[in-house]
């Protein structure tokens, strides 16, 4: 877990493969996500997280290729505390 400093807040931010939780515009949170890639930022200067559902990283973990997700705003992300069932990370 990498930790962003934004505007003197400190900014919890997953690693790749950790289980996030998404906020979403009204409000409302939803779980079961996965993240897919390090901190990047995008065309609009907005700091982001590849998420992708539990099941498609499930899917592609076994067919060995690279989950399909979206971008995801990092102050929109929660880190989830529960714990989902461990698969090995890949070595890139």
């Amino acid at each position: 877990m990498i930790r962003l400093p934004f505007f003197g807040k400190v900014t919890r931010v997953p690693d790749p493969g950790q289980c996030v939780g998404l906020l979403l515009e009204d409000g409302s949170r939803r779980q079961g996500f996965r993240a897919i890639s390090c901190p990047l930022t995008s065309e609009t200067g907005e700091v982001v997280i590849w998420v992708a559902t539990e099941d498609e990283y499930r899917a592609a973990w076994r067919s060995n290729r690279e989950a399909v997700g979206v971008p995801w705003p990092v102050d929109r992300i929660s880190i989830s505390d529960a714990p989902a069932h461990q698969l090995p990370m890949r070595s890139a």
